[in-house]
């Protein structure tokens, strides 16, 4: 499928399939980034074991 009739590679095929994946994987967390605000890994979203031991009666108060 990548390559035409004439047996030339066509770039812009290659770069819709791989965007696709790329997609598809971010969006079912295969993917992650270290910087992206958007889809974070899991471990991003939970407070910190040394914040939670520190500030514990804080967070509490503030979940109510």
């Amino acid at each position: 499928m990548l390559n035409d009739a004439d047996g030339k590679f066509r770039i812009s095929l290659y770069k819709v399939f791989l965007f696709l994946h790329i997609t598809t994987a971010i969006k079912s967390g295969d993917l992650n980034f270290a910087r992206s605000y958007r889809y974070r890994p899991m471990d991003a979203y939970l407070i910190s074991p040394e914040r939670r031991n520190g500030e514990k009666s804080r967070l509490l108060e503030r979940a109510d």
